[in-house]
């Protein structure tokens, strides 16, 4: 009986730690990566859409489109563009989770830069945490 309940303790130990720490193929990608997967993965989907809307600043830099969007065309032309932005939006968000699914590691865009490019790996890389590092 005694077996039977430490057998149960460690099963649940190790459920809920790979539930925090993410599935088994992804520790295994990390660890094929030269990483060793340390952060717990407790954001739902609700946070992580709240931080990427805190990040994107949109009321910041809505001032001068609004005014020449409504100047210009009016309310239709404001929708039809929010509803452009709002598609573009996702096909670029779809395509970064897409890679920073593949390669979760910290370096982010100029390390996918190095693992996709076929030549210049370097210089584009280089390229591209430097414009990162401006941008944001």
């Amino acid at each position: 009986m005694a077996v039977d309940v430490e057998k149960h303790a460690s099963s649940t130990k190790s459920t809920t730690d790979s539930a925090r720490n993410g599935s088994i193929v992804e520790m295994t990608e990390l660890t094929q990566l030269g990483y060793r997967p340390e952060l717990r993965r407790n954001r739902s989907m609700l946070t992580l859409l709240f931080q990427s809307l805190a990040i994107a600043a949109i009321p910041y830099g809505e001032g001068a489109p609004l005014l020449t969007a409504i100047y210009g065309g009016g309310p239709l032309s404001i929708f039809v563009g929010w509803m452009m932005v709002c598609i573009l939006d996702e096909c670029i968000a779809l395509s970064l989770g897409e890679l920073a699914s593949r390669y979760p590691t910290s370096a982010g865009p100029y390390y996918w830069s190095f693992q996709i490019a076929d030549r210049g790996k370097i210089p584009l890389s280089y390229l591209t945490g430097w414009t990162w590092m401006i941008g944001t």
